[in-house]
């Protein structure tokens, strides 16, 4: 018997798994299928903000922004592959004049996401590439009905978790370099964000 599941991606937290290997580059196909083995996919959610744009938007922005689009418009193509978006807030900036950006949205769609498709009976089986404390109470929702969840995290130091999210998970799997793609295609990752390797691709950014 072939137990169904479902792959959730926290972009934000990719990008910093990333970062721990050397930005290496990133097969999703490839590594969707080394997350799920031989699970039956249902379907894979990749979770993302877009970069943000001022008012009105400078040059570089809209730039960014568009490689941005085509990233995630490649992304989308791939068989059972969903792109699910939130927003950046702005909220200041830090002692070095940096600006300061918080997440919006993204980790709401991950939530509902993965709480719909286990209160239906959708899935057994839910893996989850994340590391934030914040998931707990989706991930014991999650388990109360039914459903086990595997946690594929990072080494660190960038690719932290938390240990409550680690201890609460059913199942917990590092990472490798090896799982992320085969050297060849792909996405390549510099300053956090994926460099685009094909003309049709762009990168998203924390």
């Amino acid at each position: 018997m072939s137990y169904r599941t479902a792959v959730f991606i926290d972009g934000g937290y990719l990008n910093k798994l990333v970062d721990d290997y050397n930005r290496p580059r990133v097969d999703f196909a490839y590594f969707v299928k080394k997350l799920t083995g031989e699970l039956s996919l249902l379907r894979s959610y990749y979770y993302q903000c877009p970069a943000y744009r001022s008012d009105p938007p400078t040059e570089e922005e809209n730039d960014r922004f568009r490689r941005q689009e085509r990233f995630f418009s490649a992304l989308r193509r791939i068989p059972d592959f969903e792109v699910r978006l939130g927003y950046l807030a702005h909220r200041g900036f830090d002692a070095e004049n940096r600006p300061i950006f918080e997440q919006k949205g993204a980790d709401i769609w991950l939530a509902v996401d993965m709480v719909r498709l286990s209160l239906t009976n959708k899935i057994e089986y839910a893996c989850l590439v994340g590391g934030d404390g914040d998931f707990c109470p989706v991930v014991q929702a999650v388990k109360d009905a039914g459903v086990s969840v595997r946690l594929f995290h990072g080494p660190g130091p960038r690719s932290r978790y938390s240990a409550q999210l680690w201890d609460l998970c059913d199942q917990r799997t590092l990472v490798t370099q090896d799982m992320l793609g085969r050297g060849e295609g792909g996405y390549q990752y510099r300053q956090n964000r994926p460099l685009e390797s094909d003309p049709d691709l762009g990168p998203p950014t924390d």
